[in-house]
């Protein structure tokens, strides 16, 4: 059976699909935060989980292009 390419799989795809909404949820949480509500925390909150969200995005990028390397 042939090694199928994981930047190709669809969970791959779906996994940092997910963690890109959330970098963007997060950003329009941080912006609302600051400039509608004047919440600070809340605004350290959304940036915290765009952040986040960024890490994770890398994270299964690296991990896709690994399996990728190693012909799994």
């Amino acid at each position: 059976m042939a090694a199928m390419d994981p930047r190709r799989d669809s969970i791959y795809r779906l996994i940092r699909l997910v963690f890109l909404a959330d970098m963007v949820g997060g950003l329009l949480l941080a912006a609302l935060a600051g400039w509608v509500w004047d919440s600070p925390p809340v605004a350290l909150a959304g940036a915290l989980l765009a952040a986040t969200g960024l890490l994770l995005f890398l994270f299964f990028g690296v991990l896709a292009r690994r399996a990728a390397a190693r012909g799994r």
